[in-house]
């Protein structure tokens, strides 16, 4: 089970602009939430598919709905819910 947010990324701007904006925001955004939460984090950064709306520039950031802890012997334990 997962938590979704998606960011979109404005199409007007020139793609190393958009690039830097998606770097500050998505994977800002992601470095942030297991600080801040305890959660795991997933970022993805994707360019518009080809047979879609080539304006559909967007990032996805997936988090746990539960607390994410890494034990001494290197597995991970889930806990409660957020």
């Amino acid at each position: 089970m997962a938590r979704e947010s998606v960011i979109a990324l404005p199409a007007e701007i020139a793609a190393e602009q958009r690039h830097a904006l998606a770097l500050a925001l998505a994977v800002g955004f992601a470095r942030t939430l297991p600080t801040e939460t305890g959660c795991a984090v997933e970022g993805c950064i994707h360019a518009p598919s080809k047979d879609g709306d080539e304006r559909n520039h967007h990032a996805h950031v997936l988090m746990t709905t539960r607390t994410v802890r890494r034990l001494e012997s290197g597995a991970i334990v889930l806990g409660g819910k957020m």
